[in-house]
């Protein structure tokens, strides 16, 4: 390796586009093959170096071991052990260590440190992370899949969502719909508070002209029953061919719920029972609508792009799920400018609920890579945007990126990855005790977070890549990033008192996605341990 003249260097991916394929293949057949492991020393009588400015569990032990296995003699060189940076040059310190290395592994901030290492040293030269690459990483994450690739098994099911529609106003956008879709009785359901305090639902009124038959505003958060059934008794009154909704999460889901009443003749809360989910079954076996739903939203929950509805049952004060294909809207309209309207808190809270899609979704043990690509887009956009309309309220780019991201977020649940226990404990939350759904996830995402990291600890170091910040625990990223915009991040925040713990557990343990945790669940007992850590 040392003086070679076909020197090559790994500073990224890329760079083993030709061979990558065949290299996997090789490293599998290493790894299986018993003899090998032991009597194969390529690197018999060489030195490998490896600089760390920054420190380094998995990576470091893996080099250190896995140029032993292979027979050479490793040589770790910490940031206070060497005068990188100080007194000598990158240029210099790969001039110096060419003389003494038959390879050189660099772990760095900046990118363009080890790319200057690389141009100065006469041996190969290693990138083992930079702010841009890691890819001995990217080379065993695709070994990985390569191995399990005939155990990996998938059903991506695409919903009845035909269209998605940004960089239009909401009125325009919302008019060509009801045009395009042929709707003569178009019945508007939104935000009791957008529609009482400002003109933008009278503005979506005025461009649906005579189309609009009438305006629903009092569908309360959490979606109770009564007011579906209410809503859906003026739907129907008044001959309602198409919902139009504009507002956040519960007046989406209220519409769902409202499309399955109006299918399924249900005039009366008790008559909802028919509509829930049966046990082990993928979706209701209510008729399907007729009457169909386009959405605006001006929040981030990001519940217009699934095709279930949360729903309480008020008269046991518990949420319950409506899962049918069709009741995903039709279309859905993105607008940065509706949301401006939104509360602060509400805008901020319910990204954060986006965020906790995005990373149970990739964090589930049930992940694939279609809900990860999706998964990781929207953390990294919710991430940017989120903190600068903190920033810039009015910054609309900021805004859009949020409701890009929180389109994406959906991803992993939309092609059938289960959430954990941070969806579950707060559906509980918001059941029992009111709390805004986004301050669930403010407040339930990062200790859970921490308690599932024996399990899938490999899935949390995707977060942190996402959001910025390789190398980082992921909890942490999080935490930070919710204390950063003025979010809860304790029980006590959002009025939950020590006395309500074990009444949560134990329905926390009836809901569907605790069971589906990526660290085991047994009983109560561990979900009061997770929301000890956060009173």
């Amino acid at each position: 390796m040392r003086g070679s003249d076909s020197k090559i260097d790994l500073l990224a991916i890329d760079d083993l586009s030709d061979r990558l394929s065949e290299i996997i293949d090789w490293a599998i057949r290493i790894k299986n093959d018993e003899e090998a492991l032991y009597d194969f020393k390529p690197l018999d009588g060489m030195t490998i170096g490896s600089i760390y400015e920054k420190p380094s569990t998995r990576t470091r032990v893996s080099f250190e071991v896995g140029v032993s296995r292979l027979g050479g003699q490793p040589l770790t060189l910490l940031a206070g052990d060497i005068q990188l940076g100080t007194s000598e040059t990158i240029a210099d310190t790969a001039a110096v260590l060419s003389r003494y290395m038959d390879c050189i592994t660099y772990r760095c901030f900046g990118h363009g440190d080890v790319a200057e290492l690389a141009k100065h040293s006469t041996v190969p030269v290693i990138n083992a992370l930079s702010d841009m690459h890691h890819p001995c990483q990217a080379a065993a994450d695709m070994m990985t899949i390569v191995e399990n690739s005939d155990k990996m098994n998938g059903h991506v099911a695409f919903g009845k969502m035909e269209e998605v529609i940004f960089g239009k106003p909401a009125a325009e956008a919302a008019a060509e719909l009801v045009e395009k879709y042929a709707a003569k009785r178009v019945i508007i359901m939104a935000s009791g508070t957008l529609n009482r305090t400002t003109d933008a639902v009278s503005q979506v009124a005025q461009a649906l002209g005579p189309r609009c038959a009438g305006i629903f505003d009092q569908m309360p958060a959490h979606t109770p029953r009564s007011a579906v059934v209410l809503a859906a008794s003026m739907a129907r009154d008044l001959k309602t061919d198409l919902i139009l909704t504009f507002g956040g999460g519960s007046v989406t889901d209220g519409a769902k719920a409202v499309q399955l009443c109006l299918a399924n003749d249900i005039y009366a809360i008790e008559a909802m029972d028919a509509l829930r989910v049966e046990p082990g079954a993928a979706h209701s076996t209510s008729k399907p609508p007729s009457v169909r739903q386009i959405s605006i939203p001006t929040t981030l929950s990001a519940g217009e792009f699934s095709s279930i509805a949360g729903v309480t049952d008020e008269r046991t004060n518990t949420k319950e799920l409506f899962k049918l294909p069709a009741i995903i809207p039709q279309a859905v309209v993105l607008d940065p400018t509706a949301t401006l309207h939104t509360p602060e808190w509400l805008f901020l809270s319910t990204g954060i609920r986006a965020v906790d899609h995005c990373v149970e979704g990739v964090c589930s043990l049930e992940s694939h890579p279609y809900g990860n690509a999706q998964g990781l887009k929207g953390l990294e956009l919710l991430v940017s945007g989120l903190s600068a309309t903190k920033a810039y309220p009015s910054d609309l780019e900021a805004r859009l990126n949020c409701l890009i991201g929180a389109w994406l977020s959906m991803g992993p649940l939309a092609s059938g990855v289960p959430m954990g226990a941070s969806h579950g404990i707060g559906y509980i939350l918001g059941a029992l005790h009111g709390v805004p759904h986004g301050h669930t996830s403010c407040v339930m995402l990062p200790p859970v977070m921490r308690w599932n990291k024996l399990a899938n600890g490999d899935r949390q170091t995707l977060i942190a890549q996402a959001m910025g910040r390789p190398g980082d625990d992921a909890a942490e990223c999080l935490h930070e990033l919710i204390k950063g915009i003025g979010m809860p991040t304790r029980l006590s925040d959002v009025g939950v008192s020590p006395e309500d713990v074990n009444g949560i557990a134990e329905q926390a343990m009836n809901t569907p996605w605790v069971p589906r945790n990526p660290r085991p669940i047994s009983g109560p007992d561990a979900i009061a341990e997770i929301l000890s850590t956060v009173l």
